[in-house]
């Protein structure tokens, strides 16, 4: 049995740094009746995380900014290099379904680029091989990872249709959300595939288990899962796949951990989603009265396939379902307490609230 607490790990090289005091240090604070004295390491590591909690809050109202204005900027960009576009009066998108598809991947990824992977990552100075580390540790875990985290999809998208079912009883239809449209011409189709599949497996994973989850691990492991999964779940503006995207996330973050690669986690994600994608456009596409066949027989096969692979990550990998000992002067609900609490990280907690909760506020009023 191979034993994970011997090898080496990348938590490793994100203890807990309490800051050095010395001769010219600023880091000094103010106790009536003493003067200025060190700041005690408590004190020291909330700040640390309040001041990561504001940049994480600034990049995310920077995405909001980008994807106020950058898709319209687009569209007139494109409608100057493709002949065939053409912008209505109203301001609708007319184009081939390929130059549209086309247009949708490069909006995705500047406003991802911008916002994350520039200007977050800079303001935290983090190490390229620090923010996205690629190198497997483990290929075993990696790939026992990718049934499991399957079997994990199958549970939750049991529990993401039973919210949309309750939340078409109460007057808010959310079945548009689930449903899959795919276009009809080839290279329209194949960059639907790509923008459904790969392009959100590469862009938010370099975003949320990336720049995020790894820049937050120098806390804790406990407190980079819950708020990188946190922060994926409600990106996805959507009360209906809170269960299933706040789980995938957990579980994502989980493998990325423990093999220290972020490849774990593109490809589990490219397998998801292409296997989420490839259920529907079957589905669709298949009689009635075979439709609850093949998805109980898909959704059985596929959980069974997760349990033969979690038993045989349990038998092979002693410690796997451990996370290193918080090394901070916080506890893991302070910590996120912390975190929260910093006043952009806050402003943008109340946005992605309120943006995901929308249709049933409209719905009351």
């Amino acid at each position: 049995m191979e034993n994970l607490n011997e090898q080496p790990n990348q938590s490793d090289k994100y203890p807990y740094q309490m800051p050095s005091y010395g001769p010219g240090d600023d880091e000094y604070t103010y106790v009536s009746g003493f003067g200025f004295v060190p700041t005690p390491p408590d004190v020291a590591e909330r700040q640390a995380i309040r001041s990561r909690g504001n940049a994480l809050g600034a990049a995310f109202l920077v995405y909001f900014l980008v994807l106020s204005f950058v898709p319209n900027v687009m569209m007139v960009f494109f409608s100057m290099i493709f002949s065939d576009v053409v912008i209505t009066g109203d301001g609708v998108f007319v184009a081939h379904p390929a130059v549209y598809e086309l247009l949708s991947m490069v909006i995705t990824i500047i406003a991802y680029l911008f916002p994350f992977l520039l200007i977050y990552r800079f303001s935290v100075k983090e190490k390229c091989q620090d923010s996205f580390p690629l190198r497997v540790r483990s290929r075993g875990i990696a790939l026992l990872s990718i049934p499991i985290c399957l079997a994990v999809t199958v549970i939750a998208m049991e529990a993401t249709q039973m919210l949309a079912a309750l939340s078409s009883a109460i007057g808010v239809p959310m079945t548009e959300e689930l449903s899959i449209v795919p276009p009809t011409d080839t290279a329209a189709l194949v960059l639907f595939y790509l923008r459904m599949t790969l392009l959100p497996a590469v862009m938010e994973e370099m975003v949320f288990r990336g720049v995020i989850f790894q820049s937050l691990r120098k806390f804790s492991d406990p407190m980079a899962l819950f708020i990188s999964a946190g922060l994926f779940s409600l990106a996805h503006m959507s009360v209906v796949k809170i269960p299933y995207t706040f789980l995938m996330g957990l579980c994502i973050g989980y493998f990325v951990m423990k093999t220290n690669s972020l490849l774990t986690g593109m490809a589990i994600h490219f397998v998801n989603n292409t296997y989420v994608l490839t259920k529907q456009l079957i589905g669709s596409n298949i009689p009635a009265e075979l439709l609850p066949i093949f998805q109980d027989i898909s959704s059985i096969a596929l959980i069974i396939l997760g349990f033969v692979a979690l038993l045989l990550l349990v038998n092979r990998y002693s410690g796997m379902f451990t996370l290193r000992p918080n090394s901070g002067y916080l506890r893991v609900y302070e910590q996120i307490r912390s975190f929260a609490a910093a006043p952009a990280m806050t402003i943008t907690g109340v946005l992605l609230v309120m943006l995901t909760v929308s249709p049933y506020i409209a719905a009351i009023g």
